[in-house]
């Protein structure tokens, strides 16, 4: 009579499988022991394993074990993934929320000495008035993943200092949106080369 078995294999995943499968040590059914490590066939291929019960007549009750088992397995991968979740979502928000920024008004007075025909000085002037070091060079514009962005795109600015920077700027100079975001996504193009620590791909 066959003789089946819960096993954990190296990668933690749990199975029932057919101890007439097991490779390694081969021995008769019977020998085999719970905590005995063995290298079984999973999808063909062979895999290390410990044995975690054994059951001779009672298939019903050891798959029930099994599906149990799984459902453990599967809840505490799941809990686990929205863990790292959260603490993803919470570093990207350290980035754009901590610090409010000042308003557009108040951007416009910083750079009150300077024409209006000097608009790099004047972009560069307000964007470390309206963001930090590490919100410039850790941050993009929209925070969407494009062709360049690989396979995690970086957290967007904070909304509401970048429409104060981008109004503050368009007043300033009198340039239209479109330039605005072209000067801009420039700005942070040259700013990421000069800071080799952070990615130089532009995330627009």
């Amino acid at each position: 009579m066959a003789r089946y078995a819960i096993v954990h294999w190296e990668d933690h995943f749990v199975s029932l499988i057919n101890l007439e499968n097991v490779k390694e040590p081969r021995k008769p059914v019977q020998k085999y022991k719970v905590g005995d490590y063995i290298t079984a066939t999973y999808g063909k291929k062979p895999y290390k394993a410990r044995i975690s019960e054994i059951s001779g007549i009672k298939i019903r009750k050891l798959e029930k074990k099994y599906k149990e088992l799984e459902r453990d397995v599967t809840r505490l991968k799941k809990k686990m993934k929205d863990s790292s979740d959260d603490q993803g979502s919470s570093t990207s928000s350290e980035l754009t929320t901590i610090n409010p920024g000042p308003n557009s008004d108040e951007l416009l007075k910083g750079v009150s000495h300077l024409s209006t025909s000097d608009l790099a000085v004047v972009l560069r002037t307000l964007v470390h008035k309206a963001f930090t070091t590490e919100e410039v060079l850790g941050c993009s514009r929209t925070g969407k993943k494009t062709v360049n962005s690989g396979e995690t795109p970086r957290p967007a600015l904070n909304k509401d200092k970048f429409e104060a920077l981008q109004t503050a700027v368009m007043k300033k100079c009198q340039i239209s949106i479109d330039v605005f975001k072209k000067k801009f996504d420039n700005f942070l193009k040259m700013e990421r080369r000069k800071n080799r620590t952070y990615p130089a791909v532009l995330n627009q």
